[in-house]
């Protein structure tokens, strides 16, 4: 059939074949139907056999049985323990003799948690931990959000020396400045150096009260290693906060600026708010690290200080005066540890994963 020499003719970008079966552009005027021609021929999909047709049928199907009896086996292999261990904690002394019984008891009891609980006076141990675990939380979360910040959006002499100190408190293990931190607190100054006790033979506070003030069996060293940066875990805090900044965009403190506002006024009406997601995230893991702690708790508190961390202990040595299984006691006293951390992190896992996800850390 003749073409008329008014049909509609398209610019050029014909589309055409190379030996690469690539799409290769040309330039000139060409007729509208040979470029639907070719642009047919070329992104006409290949009929697919009948076996082809069979295995993609097969694989929508198949794949995503695979991948839930895959996410059965690992939350089976997470959660099996835990069940174990709750599953003993009902368990008679008939259950524990019985080899018989292997996971669920037969005359289930709750006897168990009445015990431990009566033993280590759990409900005043709880309401303690959790106003421990909260200031700490608290102060970690704004003083590694203040530090951070700082490390991030200011030059100043000495930045590297001063965030290598803060990468040391993450790689030295605490209990390699165990002794030199138990005596500061026991023989508490405000001559940090000890610079006049050297010369004088006298601290500040022993000149002006005759006795050294000592903070163990209180609050007060977690609450200064917190208010300072340097309490469980601080240098990793002020580590993840400072590379959240880092990706925060200079422009918007410098328009501050332009406006007027001063550094801690750019810092706490603009800066601050990002980091909210964050923030939360450090409070969670510094309270849930506070609430199992054992290292501080056994190096400023005595049995006489109740914190969560006595309770295990506490449930081992019911185990022994009453002569029964000390794996039922430790796992019950481990069970009144972890609900209230399991609760917490019911409410509080979205915005954890959130503030990990911005914090700059990958991998």
């Amino acid at each position: 059939m003749a073409k008329k020499n008014n049909e509609q003719a398209v610019p050029a970008a014909v589309l055409r074949k190379d030996d690469d079966n690539a799409i290769k552009i040309s330039h000139g005027y060409v007729e509208e139907e040979e470029v639907v021609e070719e642009v047919v021929e070329e992104f006409n999909p290949r009929k697919m056999s009948k076996l082809e047709n069979t295995w993609a049928k097969a694989k929508k199907i198949l794949w995503p049985i695979v991948k839930v009896l895959f996410l059965l086996e690992m939350s089976f292999i997470i959660l099996f323990p835990l069940f174990a261990q709750l599953s003993t904690t009902f368990m008679s002394e008939a259950d524990v003799s019985d080899p018989t019984v292997e996971y669920i008891s037969e005359t289930p009891t709750l006897q168990n948690y009445i015990d431990v609980i009566e033993v280590s006076s759990y409900w005043e141990t709880l309401i303690t931990t959790i106003l421990l675990c909260a200031v700490v939380g608290v102060l970690t979360m704004y003083v590694s959000s203040l530090v951070g910040y700082g490390f991030s959006k200011f030059k100043f002499k000495g930045r590297g020396f001063f965030f290598a100190i803060v990468i040391l408190t993450i790689i030295i293990p605490p209990a390699t400045v165990m002794f030199p931190m138990f005596m500061k607190f026991r023989f508490f100054d405000i001559d940090i150096f000890g610079i006049i006790k050297l010369l004088t033979g006298w601290s500040i506070v022993e000149m002006i009260t005759g006795d050294p003030i000592k903070m163990t069996n209180t609050v007060w060293p977690l609450i200064l290693l917190s208010a300072t940066g340097f309490g469980f875990r601080g240098g990793l805090f002020i580590f993840l906060m400072r590379q959240f900044y880092n990706g925060c965009p200079n422009e918007l403190s410098e328009a501050a600026y332009v406006d007027g506002a001063t550094v801690f006024r750019t810092y706490a009406s603009i800066m601050h708010p990002l980091g909210k997601s964050l923030r939360v995230t450090i409070f969670l893991l510094s309270f849930s690290w506070q609430w199992t702690d054992t290292f501080y708790s056994g190096l400023f508190f005595s049995q006489s200080f109740d914190v969560m961390a006595n309770v295990l202990q506490k449930a081992e040595n019911l185990a022994a005066t009453n002569d029964t299984a000390t794996s039922v006691m430790t796992n019950t006293g481990t069970m009144l540890i972890l609900v209230p951390l399991l609760i917490i992190f019911i409410f509080g896992q979205n915005l954890m994963a959130e503030g990990i996800e911005r914090s700059g850390i990958v991998g």
